[in-house]
């Protein structure tokens, strides 16, 4: 949570060669989308993927703007792209079952949930997003059991139990 003092530090690195302004690149938008300033992280992004094509996690955080900044069809484009790239992406599969989401495929979304969970049942950002998207469907009950499970074989998941403890509040 050292947002800037990490952006300090990354302004003053001198990269050496494509690839590492690329990874520059990238570290910044992850900065930037983590402060919420989701064009100036797509932008990033963008730059990073320009310097160094060959790498599908860029493609994943420009897919990660597009769906923050509301623009669906290139969140999935780029997502879709990362995949065939990376088959393995996570962070691809979850912005997917987001965009069905948005699309109103609630139950297509939420079969790639349960898909993704059944593959990767260790997985914190997955169990994570899915409880905030069972939330934000009304179904904090199905949230927090999934959270339960997830504590009762990862004890040690502080951020779990930060989001079990809001469902808890409300």
């Amino acid at each position: 949570d050292q947002t800037k003092e990490a952006l300090e530090l990354l302004k003053i690195i001198k990269p050496e060669n494509e690839k590492q302004i690329a990874k520059q690149y990238y570290l910044l938008g992850r900065l930037y989308f983590s402060l919420g300033k989701f064009g100036k992280a797509d932008e990033f992004y963008n730059d990073a993927n320009l310097q160094d094509p060959t790498e599908p996690k860029y493609l994943v955080g420009i897919s990660q703007t597009s769906f923050a900044l509301n623009r669906l069809k290139l969140a999935e484009r780029y997502a879709n792209a990362a995949l065939r790239d990376d088959p393995d992406l996570i962070d691809a599969e979850l912005t997917l079952a987001l965009v069905l989401n948005r699309y109103g495929e609630k139950k297509l979304a939420e079969k790639r949930f349960q898909d993704l969970i059944f593959s990767q049942p260790s997985n914190k950002i997955l169990h994570l997003t899915y409880a905030k998207f069972l939330e934000q469907s009304d179904s904090r009950i199905k949230a927090i059991n999934l959270l339960e499970n997830f504590v009762k074989k990862n004890s040690n998941s502080p951020d779990i139990l930060d989001y079990l403890g809001r469902l808890y509040w409300f």
